[in-house]
């Protein structure tokens, strides 16, 4: 008797964020089950962001504690933990934005400022 094979799913070598990924997990009403998920793959996968992702972050929480959305203490601690994380800033993005971003096809990726994310992602 033949044994049904059931598919299994890779398993996650990592996870590419992005700002607005990260800040879901600072803001409390802009958290949802998937950055929830996200975040609690960290304690098992590590993590990469583009060169732009500490900027992305910092402005926002600076935005955000404008807006009394954050208090000082809490952006404090965010940052704390974020820098506790096994988070991998790539510090090639503003180099691939002068080479390899500039030669891709228009028709492949139409925004400059998305490119940073796709040498990130498994081909």
């Amino acid at each position: 008797m033949a044994r049904k094979i059931k598919p299994r799913k890779p398993k996650a070598r990592g996870v590419v964020l992005d700002g607005s990924l990260t800040l879901a997990w600072a803001f409390e009403d802009e958290s949802d089950a998937y950055a929830e998920a996200v975040a609690d793959a960290l304690e098992k996968v590590p993590a990469m962001v583009p060169g732009l992702w500490p900027l992305e972050v910092a402005n926002a929480l600076l935005v955000g504690e404008r807006r009394k959305r954050i208090t000082e203490a809490k952006v404090t601690q965010f940052l704390t933990l974020l820098q506790s994380l096994p988070i991998t800033v790539d510090e090639e993005t503003a180099l691939r934005a002068w080479q390899d971003i500039t030669m891709l096809p228009t028709w492949s990726w139409r925004f400059a400022w998305a490119c940073p994310w796709r040498p990130l992602t498994p081909s």
